[in-house]
């Protein structure tokens, strides 16, 4: 999907805005949800962002985040300030996008889907299978798959568990990048060490 800014809005001017303590969820327009674009077509949507006040740049200060228990559940968040940004997005089905020039691109997989809430299928079935896509589309020769979280906002509000897996996460309300150039290197450092309790590479 493309993002063009259009305002910008205080979480405390938000008529609807609700904190579910991992950033702010804003309710339909008053005329009702925003119907699905059919592709190339675009709608305005309401996002959560992070304030001008709020530290940002390309390595971590440590200043702004959320820290996770061992069951791999978020915790709050710190150090922000949610601000409502309504912004056109397109649906990108159809249209030509590359990795070399917009960062992403949009694959066509079609496949038979399995119990993702069975943690044994997700590393063994689901894991290999974007593994293969992302080698077909890159043309590397090796491609590892080392974490994943699954997202229901009913299971996350009923502390529900993967089947041998992590605490199921709630839906990801705030737009944003995980990894900066100081954790990235950091995490592929981690990937060489002996896996912790919560990292998905000790099942492997």
């Amino acid at each position: 999907a493309r993002e063009q800014e259009d305002e910008v809005r205080p979480a405390k001017q938000a008529r609807t805005g609700t904190s579910h303590g991992i950033g702010m969820m804003w309710g339909p327009p008053e005329d009702g949800p925003v119907p699905v674009p059919q592709p190339g077509e675009s709608v305005t949507a309401a996002l959560t962002y992070q304030g001008d006040e709020v530290p940002r740049g390309l390595t971590a200060t440590g200043l702004v985040g959320t820290r996770r228990d061992g069951s791999g559940r978020d915790g709050e968040y710190f150090g922000c300030e949610f601000v409502r940004r309504d912004v056109e997005v397109t649906n990108g089905r159809g249209m030509e996008f590359s990795l070399d020039k917009d960062g992403f691109t949009l694959v066509d997989d079609k496949r038979d889907h399995i119990d993702y809430f069975d943690e044994d299928r997700i590393l063994k079935e689901y894991y290999p299978a974007c593994c293969a896509i992302v080698r077909q589309v890159t043309g590397a020769k090796e491609v590892f798959a080392f974490d994943h979280n699954l997202r229901s906002k009913r299971l996350s509000d009923a502390k529900e568990k993967v089947r041998g897996g992590s605490a199921v996460q709630g839906p990801a309300f705030v737009v944003h990048n995980d990894y900066t150039s100081t954790s990235a290197p950091r995490r592929v450092r981690d990937l060489a060490k002996t896996p912790k309790v919560n990292d998905t590479l000790r099942k492997v």
